[in-house]
This record gives structure tokens, sequence and C-alpha cells, in this order.
């Protein structure tokens, strides 16, 4: 047995999965993340310390999905690449921004707010 659409019901189809279709089209970008650790004191690089980048909070779960550098030369750390998708880019097909959050861990300093 089949099922022919009325008029208006292929015409709503249609637009369903036109809507689907665009909807659905995820854009990935790509960024540097580059910067110094230093001595809030002695303005000098700090060394040995572990750098990490991730997208959301500490408490979500992809806290476990970091970005990490250690030992960084003289305190200055770089992230070549940092991937992210996006279904609505700010500029386009030009580019994206996103946010980020940076922390910095070592073991003779002590955390600040």
């Amino acid at each position: 047995m089949s099922t022919r659409l009325g008029g208006w019901a292929a015409l709503g189809a249609t637009a369903a999965l036109s809507l689907l279709g665009i909807a659905g089209c995820v854009q990935y970008f790509e960024g540097e993340v580059q910067g110094f650790v230093r001595d809030e004191v002695t303005e000098e690089g700090i060394n040995g310390a572990t750098v990490r980048i991730y997208y959301d909070g500490a408490d979500d779960e992809s806290y476990q999905l970091t970005f990490t550098q250690t030992n960084v030369d003289d305190g200055f750390f770089i992230f070549r690449r940092i991937v992210w998708s996006t279904e609505h880019p700010w500029f386009g097909d030009e580019g994206d921004l996103t946010d980020v959050r940076v922390t910095v861990e070592h073991e003779d300093y002590q955390p600040f707010d």
C-alpha cells in the first residue's frame, strides 16, 4: 500500500527537509593561542608551568577535553591548533570567535582570583 501526499503536505515536507539541511550545517574553525606566564614581582618568565586551555567551565564534562602544555620555555606558551565547531559563525564563512578558558599551574605559586 502506498500513500500519496497532498499538495500542502508535500510542500510542508519539502520545507521541513530544507530547514533540516540548513540547520544541520556545522562549520569547523581553528585558531592559535599564545602568551607568557610571568612572575608578578620580577616580571620574569616562569618555567615548568602547566598551561591548560578548555572551552567550558571546569564543572562541565568537556573539562577532560583540554589542550595542555608543560615546561613552557621562559614562560612562553603556544597552542598552534585549537579546533571548534559551530552552526552559526560570527563572520559567516570567513571566520568565527569562541571563548576559551586558560588555567596556569605551578608548584611554586599559589592561585589567585
